[in-house]
Order: C-alpha cells, then sequence, then structure tokens
C-alpha cells in the first residue's frame, strides 16, 4: 500500500541552517522507511509558508537521500581489490578509469550546492533564487493526454456522484 508523510518541511521561519537539517533529516528518514509520496519540501514554520527557494533546496537534499535509499553494492567490482593492486603506491586512484566511472555512477552531484574552491560565490539561497527564476522563466507543463484527462474526469464524475457529491465544475 502507498504511503504518505510530511517529511522535508521544516519549523523554521526562514530558508536557514535549522530548515535545511530538519528537511535532510527527515528527507533521509522517509528514504529509510520507503514512503512512497511526499509532501513537504519548500515547507517553512510547519506547513504556513511555502518558499520556492527551498523548494530548490529541498530537491538537493531529495537527491542526496534518494542516493542513500539505493544503497552500496559491495562486490568485487566496486570494492576493486584489482586497482588497488593496481594503482598500489604508483599512481592516484583519482586518475584510474574504474575511478572515473565509478565516481559517475556512484557519486550524487547536487545542481544547486556549490562544491567549488571560489572564495566569493553566490549562497546557496542566491543560488536557489537563480533557479527559480529561471524555471519559472523556461518551464513548458505537458499537458496530459486527452485520453488520460478523459478518464479522470470520468473516474472524479463517478467518485463524487457515488457519495452524492456536486463535482465542481473546473475549466
Amino acid at each position: 500500500m502507498p504511503t504518505h508523510a510530511y517529511l522535508a518541511l521544516s519549523d523554521s521561519k526562514s530558508t536557514d541552517y535549522q530548515a535545511g537539517v530538519e528537511a535532510g533529516f527527515s528527507a533521509v528518514i522517509g528514504v529509510v522507511e520507503s514512503v512512497d509520496i511526499v509532501s513537504g519540501p519548500g515547507m517553512l514554520e510547519f506547513e504556513s509558508v511555502f518558499s520556492l527557494e527551498k523548494l530548490v533546496l529541498d530537491d538537493e537534499v531529495c537527491g542526496y537521500a534518494r542516493r542513500l535509499a539505493r544503497g552500496f553494492k559491495i562486490d568485487e567490482e566496486h570494492l576493486a581489490v584489482d586497482v588497488i593492486e593496481d594503482v598500489c603506491w604508483a599512481r592516484s586512484f583519482l586518475s584510474h578509469m574504474h575511478t572515473v566511472r565509478m565516481f559517475r555512477e556512484e557519486h550524487y552531484v547536487p545542481h544547486v550546492f556549490d562544491r567549488s574552491r571560489r572564495r566569493k560565490a553566490p549562497s546557496a539561497f542566491k543560488r536557489a533564487h537563480e533557479r527559480v527564476r529561471e524555471v519559472l522563466e523556461k518551464h513548458e507543463p505537458e499537458s496530459l493526454p486527452s485520453d488520460i484527462e478523459v478518464e479522470l474526469d470520468r473516474f472524479a464524475k463517478e467518485l463524487f456522484s457515488a457519495r452524492g457529491i456536486r463535482m465542481p465544475n473546473v475549466q
């Protein structure tokens, strides 16, 4: 049975450290407990405030949580004993093709969090704000295929009718 939970939300009044920690820990709880549907990313002040910037940052947090949920393989290829023997003391593991391949496969790379060494990089909130602007300006929502839209309308009418409720006229 599908499960739903309010996770990745925060009691903080702003998109700050508290909001990040609360969102992060509850997102991890969600993946550890296999929650299917999560409401909460972007929410502050216990569901009273919604922040698009926090939503973007929470997406990063959820990316880390999803990576954790995937787990870590402990097998011959991932332990890479042959690579250890090959590299030994002579070279760096970072230049070995196995490391490059595993890094791409195993590592979560965030889109907004900054891992550069620049000293004057914009804050995570500013980068999230820029991402919000970019999405709002460029995103083209996809419409549902008409057959699915018709089926959903039929289902909703049937559901409302069975409960004696007049379905609102929404266009």
